[in-house]
């Protein structure tokens, strides 16, 4: 659920980046400072025309609880392209290959085939400016319709027996949210680094409060870190430390992420007693962490590795057993580019 609220706080990040340039470090608490004296980076926007990669992905997701365990995963293989567009590069993700779905027996048959068969629409193309700012989605209107195919039979179906899901799901997929969501993957990749200038090895923490955008008035306390781990190979065959691995760490309050479960449940579910429901949850722990393996001069990225973790410990009511459900979702792109 920490995800809805993603996109916003990439995008203040990032602007905060390239309002304070030269300084962005000094205006963060520095939490640790491990770093070697004098050993700093400055990380910069520069790619360029025709840059084109081969790209590896992976997700897995690892769900376990005392009921059992149970893990999806999902291989393919796209082609990124980046061109140069009058506001700066249009980058284009196209080629895309499924190499492999293992599906957890959680997972519908029917919906994952559909999931399959339209996968290789839901990649938007997008403007980026010559900053490194997200600009735009160039074909809205085609992602859109994607989308609406691959959910419609879903949102269909759940709607007849609770409607606030049909209208949740269509705020899910309206073209403000899928624009939000295509800024929120190049600011996970590039925007929220452009402008950082960071002593290697320290660690830099930011608390701030997150808004909501399906909630509104609802706003979350969010404790951000920020690190440039260290400079290190571009990819496991190299030998020169070229690269620079870049860290953020986010961890939502917790009784903030129960009020935020409340509310939905309350005015999106339809649940009637949302409040018992929530105070049943003992324990909310949401953590998520973004690894960035670029080249600090252009931030050309080669590896990213999103991963969140929630932990979640429920009472035991009305007969029901109680326990702790732990869930992992990994999610990992290799970059490998063409001269």
């Amino acid at each position: 659920m920490a995800d809805v609220f993603a996109y916003r706080r990439s995008r203040r990040i990032a602007g905060f980046m390239r309002r304070c340039r030269v300084a962005a470090s000094a205006l963060l608490f520095p939490a640790t400072l491990a770093a070697q004296a004098g050993d700093s980076v400055s990380l910069r926007f520069a790619w360029r025309d025709g840059l084109t990669a081969d790209v590896e992905h992976e997700v897995l997701r690892v769900r376990t609880s005392h009921q059992g365990s149970d893990t999806t995963t999902m291989r393919t293989r796209s082609l990124m392209r980046v061109a140069a567009h009058p506001q700066g590069f249009v980058v284009r993700s196209d080629s895309l290959r499924v190499e492999g779905f293992d599906a957890a027996a959680s997972v519908p048959t029917e919906f994952a085939q559909r999931m399959m068969s339209t996968l290789g629409s839901l990649t938007p193309s997008f403007v980026v400016s010559a900053d490194g700012e997200f600009v735009q989605v160039t074909d809205l209107a085609r992602l859109k319709a994607a989308m609406d195919s691959l959910f419609a039979p879903m949102v269909r179906e759940m709607g007849e027996s609770v409607p606030q899901v049909a209208s949740f799901m269509g705020q899910l997929l309206s073209e403000q949210a899928l624009t939000a969501s295509a800024a929120q993957e190049w600011n996970a990749l590039v925007g929220t680094w452009v402008g950082a200038e960071w002593e290697l090895g320290a660690v830099y923490e930011l608390e701030t409060e997150e808004a909501v955008p399906i909630m509104p008035g609802l706003t979350v306390p969010m404790r951000l870190q920020f690190s440039a781990a260290g400079r290190v190979p571009c990819s496991e065959a190299d030998q020169a430390t070229s690269c620079v691995e870049l860290q953020m760490i986010s961890v939502p309050d917790s009784a903030g992420m129960k009020r935020l479960t409340q509310q939905l449940l309350e005015r999106l579910a339809g649940v009637p007693d949302a409040e018992e429901v929530v105070a049943a949850l003992e324990n909310m722990e949401v953590e998520q962490e973004l690894t960035v393996v670029a080249e600090p001069n252009t931030l050309v990225p080669h590896l990213v590795v999103r991963e969140k973790r929630v932990r979640v410990t429920v009472a035991a009511l009305a007969g029901e057993d109680g326990g702790t459900m732990r869930q992992v979702d990994r999610n990992v792109q290799r970059y490998r580019y063409r001269k």
